[in-house]
């Protein structure tokens, strides 16, 4: 996937779940298998799409997100514990849910190394 085709998808993606705070990333009508355009991805993230290497393995090291911006505490992965992604899977609430899906569609793009 290019990368600025993932940035921009990403963006969607977490813009929509921020306005459709009670349901889940595999609910995106954009995904193929909701009747979208947009062919289904591993753990339907673009971030995850965009750093897998070479042999098809996610590599964490070069997701696109800067996950720390979102956290001050050391999260630097999205699967981190207390990450805004955790925080967001964790939400109980359509409050809670829709503002950690603001803040992660806007989470820093790191340079690509």
């Amino acid at each position: 996937m290019i990368r600025n085709t993932a940035i921009r998808l990403h963006k969607k993606l977490w813009g929509w779940l921020a306005d459709n705070p009670t349901l889940d990333k595999f609910d995106w009508p954009e995904w193929s298998y909701n009747g979208g355009r947009i062919k289904a991805i591993d753990f339907d993230c673009f971030a995850c799409e965009e750093c897998k290497n070479e042999e098809g393995f996610l590599d964490c090291e070069y997701c696109m997100i800067d996950w720390n911006n979102g956290k001050t505490d050391g999260a630097y992965r999205c699967e981190d514990e207390d990450s805004i992604y955790d925080l967001w899977i964790q939400a109980d609430n359509s409050k809670d849910r829709s503002k950690y899906a603001k803040i992660i569609q806007n989470l820093p793009i790191k340079d690509k190394e």
